[in-house]
């Protein structure tokens, strides 16, 4: 995508949100479940990179993946409040319910392959020297 389009990362957050919740509906949960964590990684990306498209490719997935695991860490705490939240539709979809470290290496796939759609997409920005 282009280093400045915050438009192109937002669509890309929104169409992974669709892709995610597709997945989730249509696919048992236990197929579901990798494909939909590795996709939570994704739009983290995207939204990352809406919010700071100058950023560096590889800044964007490092802050991507230091917020998925921050947020899969949360699962860990009990507070009333969050647990309530996680109890709702879009709770759920934000927070997950049970820490899984299997979650982790799957955010690191989902933030590897945004990663690397972001850079083959941004390729004619490469070849005029731009090494994010």
């Amino acid at each position: 995508m282009k280093s400045n389009s915050h438009a192109g990362y937002a669509v890309a957050a929104l169409v992974t949100i669709a892709l995610g919740i597709g997945i989730r509906k249509f696919l048992p949960g236990h197929v579901s479940k990798i494909p939909g964590d590795a996709l939570y990684a994704v739009m983290v990306y995207w939204i990352v990179r809406a919010a700071k498209p100058a950023m560096s490719t590889k800044h964007a997935a490092l802050i991507a993946i230091a917020l998925s695991f921050i947020v899969e860490c949360l699962k860990l705490l009990r507070f009333h409040r969050l647990v309530a939240f996680r109890g709702t539709f879009v709770g759920h979809l934000i927070f997950g319910s049970v820490f899984s470290t299997a979650n982790l290496a799957c955010y690191v796939l989902g933030v590897a392959i945004a990663w690397f759609v972001d850079r083959e997409f941004s390729a004619p920005s490469r070849a005029r020297g731009d090494r994010r």
